[in-house]
Formats: C-alpha cells, sequence, structure tokens
C-alpha cells in the first residue's frame, strides 16, 4: 500500500509539473504576441463618412426601389485596402490607387438576391485602365454602350475617367444582372461627368479598329525588353489584322530615347530598313520575319503601326495616328 501511494503521489507531482510548464509556455506566447503586436485602429477608415459625392453615387436608389442598400458606405485608403481584397491589393496600388468606396444593395424579395459595387477612385483616367485591363476576364461579353467594359455570368466591369468600377452578384441571376448594369450605367456616367484627364488611347484612331481591343502591356512590348507600359490596339484592314502601339513618355527627349532603342532591337535582331516614307518625315519602317513596323515621334508620344499588311495600309494607318496625336494639346 505504501509503494501504491508513493507512486500515486509521484504521478501527482508530475501531472502538476507539466501543467505548470504548460501555464509557462502559454504566457510565453501571449507575451511574445504583445510584442509584435502593431495597433490596426490608426489606419481603418472603414467608419469614416463617404463624401458627398460617394455618397450620391452609393445612394439608396442607385438600384431602383426593388433594392435597398444591406450596409453603410465603406471605405478604404491605401493602407487598409488589403483588407478588403487582400491579395489583389498590389496591382492597384501600384497605378495610382487613391480610395476605394463599396456598399452592398439587397432585393426587397430575397435577401440571398444581393449586389456589392466597389468604386476606386484612381486618380487618372490611365490608371483607372491599368487595373481594368490588368485583371480581365477571359470569359467576358462586352458592353455596347460604354468604350471599356464587360460583364460574366455573375460580375460586372468598367472604366470611366479616373474611375474603375466592379459589380460583384450573389448569383448567375439573368434579372439581377441587368439590374446591375442599369446601375453600372448611371455610375459610368457620373464618372464621365468629373474633369479627366484624356490618355493614350484617346488619340487612336476609330476607323477599322477592332472594338475592345485595347490593352496595356507593362513589359516586353513585341519582345523588347525597354518597351515598357505600351498601350495597343488592333485594326482589320482589307482582310489583314495590324496593329497601332503607343508609349506617353515624360518629354519628347525621353520618346526620342524609346524610338531609338526600339528601332535599334529591330535592326539588330535582323531587321531591313525599308525605303523612307515622304508622307511622314522622321518615320523610320522596319521589317522583320515577315512584320513591318512604322515607327514615329510626337512631342512626347512614341509610337507605330505593326503587321504582315501592304506597306500602304500600314503607312495609311500610321499617317492618321500622328495626325491624331498633333492635335494633342499636350
Amino acid at each position: 500500500m505504501t509503494e501504491e501511494i508513493k507512486r500515486n503521489r509521484t504521478h501527482t507531482a508530475i501531472s502538476y509539473l507539466i501543467l505548470l510548464v504548460l501555464v509557462l509556455i502559454f504566457i510565453a506566447i501571449i507575451i511574445k504576441q504583445k510584442h509584435y503586436y502593431v495597433p490596426t485602429s490608426p489606419i481603418s477608415q472603414k467608419s469614416e463618412p463617404a463624401s458627398p459625392k460617394t455618397q450620391f453615387w452609393l445612394s439608396e436608389q442607385l438600384f431602383g426601389i426593388d433594392f435597398k442598400p444591406a450596409n453603410e458606405i465603406e471605405t478604404y485608403n491605401a493602407d487598409n485596402l488589403y483588407e478588403k481584397i487582400d491579395g489583389k491589393a498590389d496591382l492597384y496600388l501600384q497605378n495610382g490607387f487613391v480610395s476605394l468606396q463599396c456598399r452592398r444593395y439587397a432585393s426587397n424579395s430575397s435577401q440571398e438576391d444581393w449586389a456589392e459595387v466597389y468604386v476606386y477612385d484612381m486618380a487618372k483616367a490611365k490608371n483607372a485602365f491599368a487595373v481594368y485591363s490588368g485583371q480581365m476576364r477571359s470569359r467576358k461579353q462586352l458592353l455596347g454602350w460604354t468604350q471599356f467594359g464587360y460583364k460574366t455570368s455573375d460580375s460586372i466591369y468598367t472604366a470611366a475617367g479616373n474611375y474603375y468600377f466592379e459589380i460583384i452578384l450573389s448569383s448567375d441571376s439573368n434579372g439581377l444582372l441587368l439590374t446591375a448594369e442599369s446601375a453600372a450605367k448611371r455610375l459610368v456616367d457620373l464618372a464621365l461627368k468629373e474633369p479627366f484627364e484624356p490618355f493614350a488611347i484617346h488619340f487612336f484612331p476609330t476607323d477599322n479598329l477592332v472594338t475592345n481591343s485595347f490593352k496595356l502591356i507593362r513589359k516586353d512590348a513585341f519582345g523588347c525588353a525597354e518597351m515598357e507600359n505600351i498601350f495597343s490596339a488592333a485594326y482589320s484592314v482589307n482582310g489583314n489584322s495590324l496593329t497601332a502601339f503607343i508609349a506617353d513618355t515624360q518629354d519628347g527627349s525621353s520618346a526620342q530615347a524609346l524610338f531609338a532603342k526600339y528601332h535599334g532591337f529591330l535592326i539588330e535582331n535582323g531587321g531591313t530598313e525599308l525605303p523612307h516614307n515622304i508622307d511622314m518625315p522622321g518615320s523610320k519602317a522596319v521589317e522583320l520575319f515577315g512584320t513591318t513596323d512604322i515607327l514615329f515621334q510626337c512631342k512626347n508620344f512614341f509610337a507605330g503601326v505593326r503587321g504582315s499588311a501592304p506597306i500602304e495600309d500600314l503607312t495609311k494607318l500610321a499617317i492618321s495616328f500622328k495626325n491624331s496625336l498633333k492635335n494633342d494639346t499636350k
């Protein structure tokens, strides 16, 4: 019996010792967390009142009488954007992001039917287009009533003026999508009434332009490492595909330097310079692997046209493009 009591006492002591170690570990974890804790309340902007403009844009009537807001307008800035769109915030922050205002609207007949609206203020029209094109969905239907816009079965995406809009739906209901598209039209109309600075895309000729073919090539455009942030668009001329492209640089010297870099890249890789075009003084035409590039510089723009079409068609588009840039006030 004495031996059994001793064993029980030993087991009890060990149990208490283990419990004490666990308590000490727990205390150490708490202390460690406090050491690394950084208060988040100073940067949280969700409780801030929305601006009068945003309150008007995201009004109770945005989705009509059959819907009503399910929450107050949420506001996010560059410090806490990740709280709302964790994993995608960098795309916006790298392109001039100012603020995000968002609000959810629910159907009066069913709380299961809702739409969440995101209004991104990107400061400049070219920034809004950059995020619009940077995450464009592959399966989409273009919106015929706006220059930059498309929809999927359960969402709508548009860029207008300095703003980028997203409307995310709770389901792929056709009725819900139609209601959301009407709301998107209202937002686009409001954005286009705000002053904004035209950017390179606004200077592309409209004749023979392939609808909604605009792209922003971030780097290595056409295989050239120096070609960054190039806007491009597709054209269809006499059954041939052409591409017009442009870089909006800081000044004329930068535009001329980019002109020289890309021209040199084409020649160094085996390109053949074609006879000078008298209709475009200062331009260069280079043929490489069956594709011809016509390059020119105008003000602070470096631009060009490329494709395997006849040189006459390429030249005509290039002249139209350059004339459009000449009329720019920059």
